[in-house]
């Protein structure tokens, strides 16, 4: 939505929408090369390319005859896509196509289901972290077991990074205490001196 906008925002340019599914069993791994020849695209054609996912699915929908009027009633109604079978075969692999089939699936509940009941369900009947790149802690471009390492390496240095905060805490307040002891020390001989010579 962010280069869409952008290319909106341009004078003279030109959005054209990239369709992704030909990349589904592909790996979409963040490059800045890519986003060097976007943007050296943009410049030279004057064109923003943005991608985009076209959902390809089925609707299934069931009637029955009504009364004497010779009405039709919808009794059920069903939705398919193509992409959620990716999803459950395990052959998703790009992150930007899950991100799409999240979004599409957020538009299709059904309006008797509150929104939280919704994500529930979607979260448990398609296994969307199965995908690269869509776990919580997933880091773009790197293998899983290389992520651990990162993970592990960043817990350990926010602990060192803490401790670090703690202890030059810890003697930034050690020393405010030292000289306000100073100071109230000296505020109470002056206090003294001053009773010796009232009196």
């Amino acid at each position: 939505k962010g280069l869409e906008a952008l290319g909106q925002l341009l004078p003279g340019v030109r959005i054209q929408y990239v369709d992704l599914l030909d990349r589904v069993r592909e790996r979409s791994v963040f490059k800045w090369s890519n986003v060097l020849r976007l943007f050296v695209r943009l410049v030279l054609e004057r064109v923003m390319l943005v991608p985009m996912a076209v959902l390809l699915g089925t609707a299934t929908l069931s009637f029955r005859k009504g009364g004497a009027e010779q009405t039709w009633e919808l009794t059920e109604h069903r939705e398919n896509t193509d992409l959620l079978g990716f999803v459950l075969s395990g052959e998703l692999q790009n992150r930007a196509l899950a991100q799409d089939l999240l979004l599409f699936l957020d538009s299709r509940r059904p309006p008797d289901m509150s929104l939280d009941d919704w994500n529930n369900k979607v979260l448990t009947d398609v296994d969307i972290q199965s995908v690269p790149g869509m776990g919580q802690f997933d880091i773009d471009g790197l293998e899983p077991g290389e992520q651990q390492g990162v993970l592990a390496g960043g817990v350990l240095a926010l602990g060192y990074l803490t401790l670090c905060v703690l202890v030059i805490g810890s003697a930034i307040g050690f020393v405010y205490l030292q000289q306000v002891l100073v100071d109230w020390s000296t505020a109470q001989a002056n206090h003294v001196t001053w009773m010796i010579a009232a009196g």
